[in-house]
This record gives C-alpha cells, sequence and structure tokens, in this order.
C-alpha cells in the first residue's frame, strides 16, 4: 500500500534477536498462511518478508563502536 511509511521510529533498540524473530515468521498455521487450505482471500492478503522455503538468508549488525582489525 502506498499509505505505509518509508521509516518507522521505535520506542526501544531493536536486537538481533527481534530482527531473527519478525525474519521467521512465515504466517505458519494462520489465516494468511500462504501454503494452508485457508480461504484465498485471507491467505494472499500478507505476504511474508521470508518464505517457508528460504534458504539463505543474514541479520548484519553494524556498530560504530569496534575498531577495524
Amino acid at each position: 500500500s502506498s499509505d505505509l511509511p518509508f521509516i518507522c521510529h521505535t520506542d526501544h533498540k531493536i536486537s538481533v534477536e527481534d530482527v531473527e524473530y519478525i525474519l521467521s515468521s512465515h504466517y505458519n498455521e494462520t489465516p494468511y498462511d500462504p501454503f494452508s487450505r485457508g480461504h484465498e482471500d485471507t491467505k494472499t492478503l500478507f505476504r511474508p518478508i521470508s518464505m517457508n522455503r528460504t534458504q539463505n538468508s543474514h541479520v548484519l549488525q553494524i556498530r560504530n563502536d569496534v575498531k577495524n582489525n
């Protein structure tokens, strides 16, 4: 949707574990699971960031307080 903001600010720091949790959500066993036997209207309403068949993904943490080697 064009109504979604480009940037959202959080009220706390986001950890690597937070990002991993978000990326691991595929809507499994919910009405929005694209591979379930649910109703077609809800199955395609949302698309997860990662699919359940994603083989490789990376979470990079960039920190400015670490010195170069």
